[in-house]
């Protein structure tokens, strides 16, 4: 093989290590693409600026075009009151819009049609006219309007000069007599269509400006007739105001009374729910001192107070004549006494009693006396309300139709002023919008072509379609050219690249064992950064046993295998190499080692691991061969033999590296990677294509061992200039 892993800082990306992913990368590199095209792009431009100065001659002498070029002057619309033809203070937005809209006439049918049935054109651009010259059935020679035309459209441009109100008209054709003739020709016809649509205009804007007046002469009749049947019928404005004011008073003193009433009324409510709160009370006296003296005054209470005083002064009088009180006389008495203040006490509760209910019953009777009157006096509020307020509607629809009175009046005076002022610009030379500010002149420069410009077409046309095609044909190509393609395949990361073997200054030896014989060259630097990665995620994830397989045949699976072993053991690493390809034995050759017994002899228990290992020169470094012919059974290679072996290997070894048939030509490799602890796919730059490679990394995706990334093999220093530069770096600092 002609390959060897390159290091990150030579390659642009560092090797990524076995668990992270490469972020996605363009498909193209254009630093690269342009680098490697440079040449054929300079090229391509040379010869374009050789065609764009050909191609010039030959139109000069074929195809010339003039252009003339005549400018229109727009200008706003004028007022009554501006009579020196100024602009009037009208929006810029609109004078725009009004450009855009001549730009369009003027290169119109109806203006352009009128330009062809002129029969100036047929005379003074007799050389344009002469190519729409047809003989008619009568042998008579006429001109095609219609032929014409159509020319015309494609000749005649017009467009509005930036931040200026100018349009220019412009007339392409070979011979500048006959275009200048044709722009004249067009320019004066323009005006006279522009005057004659604005003398149309105008006599319509004057008839709908009179029917406007009518119709508001009418309107203005109809709201005076209203107004005054109103009046007429509630008498003058003043009378209607005047209620107004009256009623408002009379509303005042209502409101007044309300508030008076409803005030007292509030009160007799408060004073009869402290009494019923009394009444209801279990503790405290509900009596006030005014009812305790009204009830006093009470006959009852009073007879009764008159026996108890009568009784009293008989026993008085009893002891007064010596009688003991505690004669039975005496006794009687105070029996007597007791009996007379008890009814005296039962005759005051009834009084109070009486007197609460009936001061109760008085209040309840005043407060619904009230509370009639609050009524009464609210709608009287409501009945004078309600007269303001129609009051009020009269006067509101009188000051509205004498308002709308008023504006159309407004209107009407402003529609009679815009008829004055278009009927007195009418008559002004200056009324036109557009006048023509430069005439058109012959042209004294070709417009087509211009030497400096067809050799610019010509260099970019030449450039484009040589890069064009460089940028197709690197699109389509699906091959592997580069470690940035791996980043374009989805999920898939890349491990590191190798650079080609035969760019790498340092020569001498094999490709196999270029780590060995040419230490000090980068393929030996490129393969001990991978080394670097490779160990990092086999110590990280405690992997063994690694699968090294390539796409095709040819891609540098054994190559790459051979020489990350030598680069491990150079590490102090006791390493196995074991060559499963059954199919094309190789690891043997690189060596020197012999054929059998090897891998196959062990998986047919026809010898021993240990008697099939052989040593070689570096130390380290064992190789476990393919084994005889006769024994080599590719379907072993996923039996519980070979998981035994390989098992039996990482108690041995710190490393076992696995060399296996390309993918596309059989699936050893996948049945070994979910017998391994990882596997790492080898593809050859400008070799296998993106879809191969995607298809195999998912295989060995869905394998038990775990996918470290893909190795890109041989890449070019071709693909761009910085990957020879970094070699070249590399070389030149290993000497040092």
């Amino acid at each position: 093989m002609t390959s060897v892993p390159m290091s990150t800082q030579l390659a642009a990306a560092r090797p990524a290590s076995a668990p992270s992913t490469v972020p996605t990368m363009s498909a193209i590199d254009p630093v690269k693409l342009l680098n490697k095209y440079k040449w054929a792009l300079l090229a391509s431009a040379v010869v374009g600026a050789v065609i764009g100065i050909a191609a010039h001659f030959v139109l000069l002498r074929v195809y010339p075009i003039w252009k003339p070029t005549a400018l229109l002057r727009c200008y706003a619309p004028r007022t009554g009151t501006d009579m020196t033809g100024a602009m009037s203070n009208a929006s810029i937005e609109e004078l725009r819009q009004f450009m855009a809209t001549e730009a369009k006439i003027v290169t119109g049918d109806f203006v352009l049609d009128r330009v062809a049935k002129n029969p100036q054109l047929q005379s003074r651009a007799t050389k344009w006219a002469n190519q729409f010259m047809e003989v008619g059935s009568d042998g008579v020679k006429r001109f095609n309007n219609l032929k014409a035309l159509e020319d015309l459209k494609d000749l005649v441009r017009a467009r509005v000069v930036p931040m200026s109100s100018l349009v220019e008209l412009s007339v392409s054709w070979r011979d500048k007599v006959d275009a200048t003739t044709i722009l004249e020709i067009l320019t004066d016809t323009y005006i006279l269509v522009a005057t004659e649509q604005a003398a149309s205009i105008n006599r319509e804007v004057i008839d709908a400006l009179r029917t406007t007046l009518t119709r508001l002469d009418t309107e203005i009749a109809g709201l005076v007739s209203q107004r005054s049947t109103l009046m007429a019928n509630l008498g003058s404005a003043g009378s209607v105001s005047d209620r107004s004011e009256s009623e408002r008073g009379r509303l005042n003193l209502l409101e007044q009374d309300r508030i008076e009433k409803t005030n007292g009324l509030t009160a007799l409510e408060e004073e009869i729910a402290g009494m019923q709160e009394r009444a209801n009370s279990s503790t405290g006296d509900k009596y006030t001192d005014d009812m305790r003296a009204e009830s006093m005054r009470d006959p009852q209470v009073m007879e009764a107070q008159g026996r108890v005083q009568e009784v009293e002064r008989a026993r008085q009088s009893l002891l007064d004549r010596g009688y003991d009180p505690e004669h039975r006389i005496i006794k009687s008495y105070d029996s007597q006494i007791i009996a007379s203040q008890q009814a005296l006490d039962a005759a005051e509760r009834e009084a109070l009693d009486r007197t609460f209910r009936g001061r109760l019953d008085r209040l309840n009777a005043d407060r619904r006396a009230i509370a009639e009157q609050v009524a009464q006096v609210e709608q009287k509020i409501d009945a004078v309300n309600k007269v303001i307020a129609g009051a009020r509607a009269v006067n509101n629809q009188i000051e509205d139709l004498t308002q709308r009175i008023q504006l159309a009046e407004t209107r009407r005076a402003e529609t009679n002023s815009q008829l004055t002022q278009i009927q007195t610009i009418m008559g002004m030379e200056s009324s036109r919008r557009v006048m023509i500010q430069q005439k058109a002149q012959q042209p004294n420069k070709l417009s087509f072509p211009k030497i400096e410009l067809m050799l610019i077409a010509g260099v970019l046309l030449t450039v484009l379609a040589t890069g064009g095609t460089f940028f197709v044909r690197e699109l389509v190509d699906q091959r592997v050219k580069s470690p940035a393609d791996i980043g374009i395949i989805p999920r898939t990361r890349l491990f590191g690249w190798i650079p080609d073997a035969a760019e790498d200054p340092e020569s001498g030896g094999a490709t196999e064992t270029a780590f060995r014989d040419r230490s000090r060259g980068v393929v030996a630097e490129s393969f001990r950064q991978l080394r670097g990665v490779l160990l990092k995620r086999a110590h990280q994830a405690g992997h063994k046993t690694v699968v090294v397989m390539a796409g095709l045949p040819g891609s540098g699976a054994t190559t790459v295998a051979c020489n990350m072993a030598l680069a491990a053991a150079a590490a102090d690493r006791r390493v196995l190499l074991i060559d499963a390809n059954m199919r094309r034995p190789g690891i043997h050759k690189v060596f020197g080692a012999v054929e059998a017994p090897g891998l196959a002899d062990v998986l047919a228990r026809e010898a021993t691991l240990s008697s099939a290992i052989q040593g070689s020169s570096v130390h380290g470094l064992d190789i476990l061969a393919a084994g005889s012919r006769e024994s080599r059974i590719v379907e072993r290679l996923s039996t519980d033999a070979m998981s035994d072996l390989l098992a039996q290997a990482k108690s041995q070894y710190d490393l076992v590296l696995i060399d296996v048939a390309p993918a596309i030509v059989a699936g050893d490799g996948v049945a070994l990677a979910s017998r391994c602890d990882a596997s790492i796919l080898v593809v050859k730059a400008f070799g296998e294509k993106r879809g191969m490679v995607a298809r195999v990394k998912n295989e060995l995706s869905d394998s038990r061992g775990e996918f470290l990334g893909v190795i890109v093999n041989a890449v070019r220093a071709a693909t761009g200039g910085y990957i020879k530069g970094n070699i070249k770096t590399a070389a030149e600092y290993q000497k040092i």
